[in-house]
């Protein structure tokens, strides 16, 4: 029997696998795979009972490095979403979670004097957790973290100011037509479109956008537009198990291109969608939004 450490890592150091959801991204400073959620001990039904620290693999070194262990409990789903402008995770637990610590955000930059690197927040709270299964993502447009929580309130999408992470969520104010909307599904911003991609797990050859036309986020319509082309003629196949995407699904940049990949098989495919470009008449507002003010973390 292997005997895990404390620190949620086998006896080699490299991190227990858990069930992640929405937890794993990439830290573009570093080179790194972040693992934001792992595993102390495990319940008898595989069941996540603490979350410990994170851990970032350097794909330059292959090497595992941690942060420091804080006591964050961590149940079955919640998530991530990397903010841009301070280079660092906000990171919400499910709200199952018992005794819920809140909203908290890790910066991974800097290694101490211990080997450890980077740092977390406070705990910020209370505020409606939301995203029991849903997704999180980052608008740098709007200073905004933005996420679903279809499976307990369908069709209800949260913003969260983040300069103000302890403040209530905000449900935005929906338009338009909306695509089939489930949980666990891929979700992620566009730097291309200014607008936020979303993929359904259960109609795969589906893709739509959520876009703010302009004014205040909190009181103005985001509206729904799907941009899958009719022509279309690849059908991703179903995925296995049925149980989402989760942190599956991420947008790339190649060149001028904005390419949306998901997986979701062990045995099938990688599945690419390339996501359209803007009307000509646009891209001089789109360039106008897309200028980000200095690191503020």
């Amino acid at each position: 029997m292997v005997a895990y450490r404390e620190d949620g890592a086998f006896p080699d150091g490299t991190p227990l696998p858990p069930h992640t959801y929405d937890q794993v991204d990439y830290h573009p400073g570093t080179n790194s795979l972040v693992l934001l959620k792992v595993a102390q001990q495990l319940g008898s039904g595989g069941q996540l009972l603490k979350g410990m620290p994170a851990y970032l693999y350097r794909f330059d070194t292959g090497q595992w490095r941690r942060s420091a262990a804080i006591e964050f409990p961590l149940k079955a789903a919640g998530w991530s979403a990397y903010d841009s402008r301070r280079d660092g995770y906000w990171i919400n637990p499910p709200p199952s979670t018992p005794n819920r610590p809140g909203f908290r955000f890790f910066d991974p930059d800097g290694e101490h004097a211990d080997g450890l690197v980077g740092a977390w927040s406070e705990s910020y709270g209370p505020r409606k957790p939301g995203g029991g299964d849903g997704m999180g993502s980052y608008d740098p447009d709007n200073d905004l973290v933005v996420y679903t929580d279809f499976r307990r309130e369908p069709g209800t999408v949260y913003g969260v100011d983040v300069r103000r992470p302890a403040s209530a969520a905000v449900a935005l104010q929906l338009q338009g037509d909306p695509p089939e909307l489930g949980y666990a599904h891929g979700w992620e911003w566009s730097d291309l479109r200014r607008a936020f991609i979303y993929w359904p797990r259960t109609a795969g050859a589906s893709v739509h956008e959520l876009r703010l036309g302009g004014g205040d986020w909190r009181r103005d319509p985001w509206t729904w537009s799907p941009l899958t082309s009719p022509s279309n003629r690849v059908v991703p196949q179903p995925m296995q198990f049925d149980r989402g995407v989760y942190s599956r699904f991420r947008l790339v940049r190649f060149r001028d291109a904005e390419i949306a990949l998901v997986v979701n098989r062990v045995d099938g495919p990688v599945y690419a969608f390339r996501v359209p470009g803007v009307a000509a008449e646009r891209k001089a507002g789109l360039a106008v939004a897309a200028r980000r003010p200095a690191r503020a973390h």
